[in-house]
Formats: structure tokens, C-alpha cells, sequence
């Protein structure tokens, strides 16, 4: 019969940066940790891009045009215009009256009373349809501006995701040595 041995076996891993590397890979983590303190220090303000001249212009011109037309004033008063058209149709109906001879009648009262209320029926669903644009034109703007401060809200997220997204997985190469003592059979 044979004579067997045994053995150990041994295993040793180093984690750690490997010593060519080690120098360079301080002087990376050097930079982006003094990257992420500079952006920490300076504020969310340096992490996103705070909105152009032209998107203020646009929210402010947007929050204003939302207001006229939920408030129906400013280019969204149609006071003014329906008084005029309302007057026309009466006026136009009354004249059509005059000359068919028909002024003062019930049926011509009638008609001219239809008219006028089909007319401000008309006038007032759109109103109603104006408003309601404007309203969601005040949302959309809500909805921007609530982006943005979202967006400085998620600055510190935004910087250590930065920060540690440099560090990956191959950021930091390691060594790994395997010893196995012992004999076999």
C-alpha cells in the first residue's frame, strides 16, 4: 500500500491597491475627493444649472398670461367684446324686426331672447374653456419651477453619486495571492 499524506491549504488574499498602482490611484481619489468637498462647500447651486434668462422670461410671462386668463383679465377680458356682440345681435335683431313689422311681438321677442342667450351660452363656455387652459398653463408652470428646486434638493445625492461613481468597481485594483502547502497522495 501506498503511503498518502495530507495537507493544508492556505489561502491568503490581500485586498487593497496594488503597490504599482497605489500612487496613482491616491492621486485620482486626491482630485475627486477635493472635487466633491469644493462642491459640497459651493452649494447645490454649483451641481445643477440654475435656469437662462429665457426660461425666467418664460415662467414669469407664463404665471402672468395663466392668472389674466383664470382671473379673465388682461388679453383674456372678453367683457368688453361680448358687450359689443351682444349689443350687435340685439341691435341687428331689433332692426330686423322694425322693418319685417314685427316690433314689440312676442315672437320677435322671443327670437331676439334666444339669440342673445345661445350667444352668451357661447361666450361663456368659452370662458369657461379659457380658464381652464389657463389653469393648466399655471400648472405646467408650477410643474417647472417644482422641477428645478427638486433638482436643488437632489444636489447633495448628485455629488456623492459623482463622488463614488469614480470609485467603480475597477477604481481600485486589488492583489489576491493564493498559497496551498501539503502534499498528496
Amino acid at each position: 500500500m501506498g503511503s498518502g499524506g495530507g495537507g493544508v491549504a492556505t489561502q491568503v488574499a490581500n485586498a487593497g491597491i496594488a503597490d504599482q498602482f497605489a500612487p496613482y490611484v491616491e492621486g485620482v481619489l486626491a482630485d475627486v475627493k477635493a472635487k466633491y468637498d469644493a462642491d459640497r462647500a459651493a452649494g447645490p447651486d454649483a451641481v445643477v444649472a440654475g435656469l437662462t434668462d429665457e426660461q425666467k422670461d418664460a415662467l414669469s410671462a407664463g404665471k402672468s398670461l395663466a392668472e389674466d386668463a383664470i382671473a379673465g383679465t388682461g388679453i383674456y377680458d372678453m367683457a368688453a367684446a361680448r358687450e359689443a356682440d351682444l349689443k350687435g345681435i340685439l341691435g341687428s335683431g331689433m332692426g330686423q324686426s322694425s322693418f319685417g313689422g314685427n316690433l314689440g311681438s312676442a315672437r320677435s321677442q322671443a327670437a331676439i331672447n334666444s339669440a342673445l342667450a345661445d350667444r352668451s351660452y357661447e361666450f361663456q363656455k368659452d370662458r369657461q374653456n379659457t380658464a381652464e387652459s389657463g389653469v393648466t398653463l399655471l400648472g405646467d408652470v408650477g410643474s417647472a419651477q417644482q422641477q428645478y428646486k427638486q433638482q436643488l434638493l437632489d444636489a447633495d445625492d448628485l455629488m456623492a453619486s459623482r463622488f463614488f461613481g469614480y470609485l467603480g468597481p475597477n477604481a481600485v485594483p486589488t492583489t489576491t495571492t493564493t498559497t496551498q502547502t501539503g502534499g498528496g497522495k
